[in-house]
């Protein structure tokens, strides 16, 4: 991986009203990270159409069958692992102007991206603090 060179007074704690998405270079996949409070963190990558209404259905931690995992932010660093049955994946970047920018290698079939931008996208039934 890159080493990371975050912007200057830059934050990264990242948001938890919703969720980060970054469509794959291909633009056939979204890749998909939620954040908690607690210091958690979900994702996911989804083929095909992106329909928010139908993923967030499941797309919480009480799922077992989503890769879960620490994050932890670092300064101006966000550093996180997701794991799931298969294996994990470590992501390492930072957030800058409420677009978090992550370079991921994953330990299942070693494919790295380098700084992937991932938009942010508020829901609207987690502003008022649920933890979903």
């Amino acid at each position: 991986m890159t080493s990371i060179s975050p912007a200057p007074n830059d934050s990264a704690a990242p948001r938890c009203d919703g969720f980060y998405h970054a469509r794959s270079a291909a633009g056939d996949s979204t890749y998909t990270i939620r954040f908690y409070p607690d210091g958690e963190v979900i994702t996911v990558c989804i083929g095909g159409a992106w329909d928010t209404a139908l993923i967030l259905k499941w797309f919480d931690r009480s799922n077992p069958e989503l890769s879960k995992g620490p994050y932890v932010v670092l300064g101006e660093a966000i550093c996180l692992t997701s794991i799931c049955s298969q294996g994990r994946v470590d992501y390492a970047g930072f957030l800058h102007k409420g677009v978090l920018r992550v370079s991921s290698l994953s330990q299942i079939n070693g494919h790295c991206s380098e700084y992937l931008s991932y938009a942010f996208a508020p829901l609207p039934e987690l502003r008022d603090g649920a933890a979903r």
